[in-house]
């Protein structure tokens, strides 16, 4: 089995893509509610555990902004229409 080493830092930065599913984008929003800046989201989840996560989240104060992606096609599913 690998081994995950990690040590203090100030701050991480970085792009991530996982599937979109209900447990990561419950993860995904509750880990970008406590990090420091703007998180942005791609390929979230909108069933409703989700939807309500996000309820709960912006009664605790949160700023959430939820733009639902329109996608293109199935070959890039982060590409957006302008």
């Amino acid at each position: 089995m690998k081994s995950l080493l990690s040590h203090n830092v100030s701050s991480i930065n970085g792009t991530i893509t996982v599937p979109g599913d209900k447990s990561i984008s419950q993860r995904a929003l509750i880990l970008s509610s406590i990090a420091i800046g703007t998180s942005e989201i791609y390929g979230l989840s909108f069933s409703k555990d989700v939807l309500d996560l996000i309820k709960n989240l912006k009664l605790l104060g949160v700023n959430i902004i939820v733009k639902k992606e329109i996608r293109k096609n199935r070959k890039n599913p982060e590409t957006k229409l302008r």
